[in-house]
């Protein structure tokens, strides 16, 4: 599975829909916590699938990748989401090259990810009485 499926590259980085949803229910406050400790998340967890991916640590690589792949999808990374299920397929079939092979595609699409979150928050923020955004 080293192949980025095309279908990631046309798919929408934020599932809106799904994030308004959750503001909705929750209230935009809680959203803005879950999404800081995601990022928090993020930044404890992807050095370290980077170094465990270096060294060929499966069962490092599947538990990061999979909980990666969990908090990605709870805030509507759904690309992100697929892209971190892959690693951690691979990590469970133990393919090393698989693997460095999407480490590179994950962190350019981690960024630009985290980016167009950032911007669907700010725009959340300036619509905070807006309940269709």
């Amino acid at each position: 599975m080293s192949k980025i499926d095309d279908n990631l590259l046309t798919e929408e980085l934020v599932n809106v829909e799904h994030l308004s949803e959750l503001k909705l229910v929750i209230g935009l406050d809680a959203l803005d916590s879950i999404k800081k400790t995601y990022i928090a998340d993020v930044q404890q967890k992807f050095p370290e699938l980077l170094q465990q991916s270096e060294r060929g640590n499966f069962h490092s690589i599947h538990q990061l990748s999979h909980s990666l792949k969990s908090a990605s999808a709870n805030m509507g990374l759904v690309p992100l989401s697929k892209l971190y299920a892959e690693i951690e397929s691979a990590g469970e079939k133990e393919q090393h090259e698989s693997i460095l092979a999407l480490i590179q595609p994950v962190q350019t699409l981690q960024n630009a990810s985290l980016t167009e979150l950032n911007n669907v928050f700010m725009a959340f923020e300036a619509h905070a009485f807006d309940a269709s955004i």
